[in-house]
């Protein structure tokens, strides 16, 4: 069953794109996923090349845009913003159209401090989960750890949240972590489970997307990461997709959602 929660906010006295971006931008880069693929592969887990190499037959294409920023008051939000909460797994759909209006769909990456910090190792939860289906995340997180990067590979820093966000990553593939006998998953595929299981049961999992579909996401602390870092007690955090209703300037924000 999917639970979701709704609502659209209007706010009067808004900053202009401009005004924001000039506060509260911590960089902005622009990446060929081409090039990335070419010059910032590093090796991962034996496992986790079974699935990067069936998806990834093709070179990636386009071109990822990447922006962090500081905290971002939500008084200064612009455009109307609708956040659907669900208690569900992403399926990624985008929505073409709310009551007539182009939208975008982004979807929430709730990265440790250290953004997609273990997505090359043996663990597959949801942020490895997210990079092995979108591999040019992989490849971002190397270049951004370069010394040519103009933005960090932080989610928080100096004890303030600073989202990244990404868009326009292509996603390739998709992997079945469920319990699936039939198909060599007895345990499922989630957690530490994937690391145990064959590379045919693996290969079985993974479904390529041909073409591929492409995702807009937001990376931010979550669960105990942020909040350790952060001081704070840990609280439950819910999934959750957040579309933006488009107009004809360019805009960026940041959401922070928790549930006590």
């Amino acid at each position: 069953n999917t639970q979701s929660m709704k609502g659209v906010s209007k706010r009067n006295n808004q900053l202009s794109t401009k005004d924001i971006i000039s506060t509260y931008s911590l960089g902005r880069q622009s990446y060929g996923a081409q090039e990335l693929a070419q010059q910032h592969k590093r090796k991962i887990h034996p496992k986790k090349e079974v699935v990067y190499n069936k998806i990834c037959a093709n070179s990636p294409q386009g071109t990822l845009i990447v922006s962090r920023y500081s905290e971002i008051p939500p008084a200064t939000l612009l455009h109307e913003t609708e956040i659907e909460m669900r208690q569900d797994v992403f399926d990624y759909k985008s929505t073409s159209a709310v009551d007539k209006r182009p939208v975008i769909d982004w979807w929430v990456n709730f990265a440790d401090t250290d953004l997609f910090i273990a997505y090359w190792g043996r663990l597959f939860a949801q942020d490895e989960i997210q990079v092995a289906e979108h591999p040019s995340l992989g490849h971002l997180k190397e270049a951004m750890r370069s010394p040519n990067s103009k933005i960090l590979p932080l989610t928080i820093q100096n004890e303030k949240c600073t989202p990244v966000l990404i868009r326009n990553i292509e996603r390739k593939g998709s992997i079945a972590v469920d319990v699936n006998v039939a198909e060599g998953r007895p345990q499922g595929l989630y957690g530490n489970a994937f690391a145990r299981a064959s590379d045919i049961a693996i290969e079985k999992a993974t479904t390529v997307i041909s073409p591929p579909t492409i995702t807009h996401m937001i990376s931010m602390a979550g669960t105990y990461a942020s909040h350790s870092a952060l001081g704070h007690s840990p609280t439950t955090w819910s999934s959750c997709s957040i579309r933006f209703f488009i107009s004809p300037i360019s805009f960026f924000v940041s959401v922070y959602l928790s549930v006590a």
